[in-house]
């Protein structure tokens, strides 16, 4: 084996990791006159990302304001701390929620990253607590056309098959559109328009061109962060920190077979995107897995950890949450079509009405409408009172739900797609009745057949008793408006009939290093690390393991970055 040559490069700020977080940071620093040096161990940037819907939770953000939409930030916090119990921490939600609108401003000012009031109706997913907010603290990033980047796009981590329409990228925002296609004459052109502008992007440049979501996100940090001048390395593993005299002074990163010893004059953010990937740490973190449970990571494959690890060995402080949520849960779907990362698919949209979840028991377990986070804690929950070693359920719906809404998001899609390849590959269960479908699936057919009589009567007289579906700011979001009386609740009544199994999965982690409000990592005693910094999922969750709203992770992981460049510039000067 040929020796690895050794050099060494010098920089102001190390940021380790380029998603949304790592990206935060590195054109904060350089906008504000830092040499930055990003080191990403994957072939591209974005991370989780770039595929994910970009949202971010922004309490008080100025696109709220513009609209008129009055939001105190003492309800959010009040919000948060209801949320958060006895993981609240008071100083770091204030700095999160101080800096927030803040660093929204500074993008929009001074960077080419721009965001929507496209948000500004989404409730949050808890509206019932105090301090909740039926809108005004989601802020949506622009569509964007990446000429600008389009010398380095290869550099931009590709979506999901799941989240594009022939390879044309699908946003949060227009699916319904995509979704009423062939009901609203409206609907019909949008789709028609966008289909005319991907043929002209795919002739000229044999791709989309047109970002959505968190793939228009990373793509605007980073047009600005090669027009700023940030040094970008991709391939390039970080595999330990070095420490000085006076706190931590770099990091060793591999780069193009050549290890390069890196000094650091203010300091290494750390935004490696957390541990979804790293099998020995989900084990001993998630109760479900110790306990022999599936679970799925629904995050980009180069989360695994590294940022805990390196922190770690230099004294920094991991901690888990009280209370057992230690990721952003999301239900997950297994598609046998692909080979992973692309097999594994979140599952969002259960709320659609006709469509149902049952355990093994033909039982209803929770709210299906309910934010993805608290669906996984309900399948949990219910697992764990069966005694069922294994976290799923099975989706249950009619044939007209089916071709009407689809099941999953993008893998299982409404009409005119086919769903003869989900039937061939094993993913859907098709059966001529309920008491069929339950035998087929292993679940309880009696159980199964009440409850199916209990929906259709809960979807024509408007009111779930069981769970309240439909009832809350949130559920009526997610609901179809044009069904009446509960735009959350339809009927299982035309064959044939449908099931599709779920697993628990998440999106994120939220157990990480402890840090203070500067986003600096703490050591076994409280007491910050000079020079290091952690941000994103590789950050202790602000939100103590629970889930406010829309872009929960992503608002606390830009904001945090933020912090910690603002920070180590200070810190220079």
């Amino acid at each position: 084996m040929v020796a690895k040559q050794h050099q060494s490069e010098v920089c102001d700020l190390l940021i380790v990791g380029g998603g949304a977080a790592g990206l935060t940071a590195a054109v904060t620093a350089r906008i504000n006159g830092l040499d930055v040096l990003l080191a990403e161990k994957m072939p591209q940037l974005g991370g989780t990302s770039a595929i994910s819907g970009g949202q971010l939770w922004i309490p008080g953000n100025p696109h709220a304001r513009v609209a008129g939409i009055e939001d105190k930030i003492a309800n959010a916090r009040k919000y948060i701390q209801k949320l958060a119990g006895s993981n609240f921490n008071a100083r770091n939600v204030d700095a999160f929620l101080g800096s927030g609108p803040e660093m929204i401003e500074f993008f929009e000012s001074r960077t080419a990253v721009r965001f929507t009031d496209e948000g500004n109706g989404f409730a949050d997913y808890s509206p019932a607590m105090p301090g909740a907010a039926t809108g005004g603290r989601t802020i949506v990033p622009r569509a964007y056309h990446a000429g600008p980047i389009r010398r380095d796009i290869r550099l931009l981590a590709s979506r999901r098959y799941w989240a594009l329409l022939m390879g044309m990228q699908i946003g949060a925002l227009d699916r319904r559109q995509f979704v009423n296609a062939f009901k609203a004459p409206s609907s019909a052109l949008y789709v028609l328009n966008r289909l005319v502008g991907y043929a002209g992007e795919w002739l000229t440049h044999r791709r989309a061109m047109t970002l959505m979501d968190g793939n228009s996100l990373v793509a605007q940090l980073l047009e600005t962060a090669l027009d700023s001048g940030v040094r970008i390395w991709t391939d390039a593993p970080v595999s330990s920190l070095k420490q000085g005299d006076t706190g931590i002074s770099g990091a060793v990163v591999e780069y193009h077979g050549t290890q390069f010893s890196v000094m650091a004059r203010h300091g290494v953010v750390l935004a490696s995107g957390g541990f979804s990937h790293d099998a020995n740490r989900a084990k001993s973190t998630f109760r479900h897995v110790a306990f022999g449970s599936s679970h799925f990571a629904i995050s980009a494959p180069g989360n695994t950890g590294d940022g805990s690890r390196m922190a770690e060995a230099v004294g920094g402080r991991f901690e888990k949450l009280a209370g057992g949520n230690n990721a952003a849960w999301a239900p997950a779907v297994v598609d046998p079509r692909h080979d992973a990362p692309d097999s594994i698919a979140p599952v969002f949209s259960r709320g659609s009405p006709g469509i149902i979840a049952v355990m093994r028991d033909g039982l209803r377990f929770g709210n299906e409408a309910d934010s993805y986070h608290d669906f996984v804690q309900y399948m949990i929950r219910a697992a764990k009172a069966l005694g069922m070693a294994d976290v799923s359920c099975h989706l249950i719906c009619d044939h007209r739900t089916i071709r009407r809404y689809g099941l999953a998001d993008g893998v299982v899609r409404p009409f005119p797609y086919p769903v003869a390849p989900h039937l061939r590959s094993g993913l859907l269960v098709k059966a001529g009745s309920i008491a069929e479908l339950g035998a087929l699936t292993g679940i309880d057919q009696t159980n199964l057949q009440a409850t199916v009589t209990r929906i259709n009567d809960y979807a024509r007289t408007g009111v779930d008793p069981e769970f309240a579906r439909g009832e809350s700011a949130y559920n009526k979001m997610i609901g179809d408006p044009d069904v009446r009386p509960n735009s959350c609740l339809g009927t299982i009544e035309r064959a044939p009939f449908y099931a599709m199994k779920i697993h628990a999965g998440h999106i994120a982690t939220f157990a990480g290093l402890k840090t203070d409000q500067h986003a600096r990592v703490l050591d076994k005693n409280n007491l910050p690390i000079v020079g290091l910094y952690a941000a994103g999922n590789d950050m202790l969750s602000v939100f103590g393991g629970s889930y406010p709203g829309r872009g929960g992770t992503l608002g606390p992981g830009m904001t945090f970055a933020y912090i910690a460049a603002k920070h180590a510039v200070a810190m220079s000067q």
